[in-house]
């Protein structure tokens, strides 16, 4: 927004900036910067093109959370259960990790996440094997059977996203794709700075024999 097309319109002239003269501006004024497209909040002030507010963000949230269910939904057309094919998710991307933080990853019980990967184990969707350095920890990876289940569910969810992209209009398909990378470093952020890194960063930080094998429950314990 410039001042010279307040000034057309009859705005605020000879301030310092756009803010100021805003400050100062009469009802004519505000209908003048909405002719100029500005955004204003209600107090006068601008509101920049990329300014966050809760209502924002909780609209944002909202948005992201519906989309997730309903691909999560697919996961009812497999043999798989939510958390399962988010667990195998987890080990696709990570690739080898072991049972306590593939649990702190997930924001899980460690006791859960150990039966779970027992029975995926029992399905050939993945194998436990002991670490060459340490044998007393467990690590956990996909199987060719696990890898290949997991590619035909993100291929599902592929479609049904793609299809659903198709039935809008062309314009609001260009901002969603536009929006894609943004939202990658969005969700990036939210993975550096959220509650489970804080978590594996408090715990970092605490002994050695906090986080043995000995003490971490279940999934750390040698795979029979």
């Amino acid at each position: 927004m410039t001042l010279e097309c307040l000034q057309d319109a009859g705005g605020p002239t000879g301030a310092a900036d756009d803010a100021a003269a805003l400050d100062r501006a009469a009802p004519l004024d505000r209908a003048a910067a909405d002719e100029c497209g500005v955004a204003v909040e209600r107090t006068g002030t601008p509101q920049s093109p990329g300014a966050v507010d809760d209502e924002v963000a909780a609209r944002l949230r909202l948005a992201l959370a519906q989309v997730a269910r309903e691909l999560r939904r697919t996961v009812g057309q497999s043999s798989l259960t939510q958390t399962e094919a988010a667990l195998l998710g987890t080990i696709a991307r990570q690739g080898p990790v072991r049972v306590q933080d593939l649990a702190r990853a997930e924001g899980l019980n460690q006791t859960m996440v150990s039966r779970l990967v027992v029975d995926l184990e029992r399905r050939g969707e993945l194998v436990r094997r002991r670490d060459p350095a340490d044998r007393r920890l467990v690590w956990v990876e996909l199987t060719a059977s696990g890898n290949l289940l997991y590619a035909e569910l993100r291929a599902t969810r592929a479609r049904v996203l793609a299809s659903a992209l198709e039935r809008l209009d062309e314009p609001t398909r260009v901002q969603i794709v536009a929006a894609t990378a943004a939202l990658e470093s969005l969700a990036a952020e939210l993975r550096s700075s959220g509650p489970t890194a804080r978590r594996g960063s408090n715990q970092a930080r605490e002994p050695r024999a906090s986080s043995s094998p000995n003490s971490a429950g279940p999934g750390a314990a040698p795979a029979p």
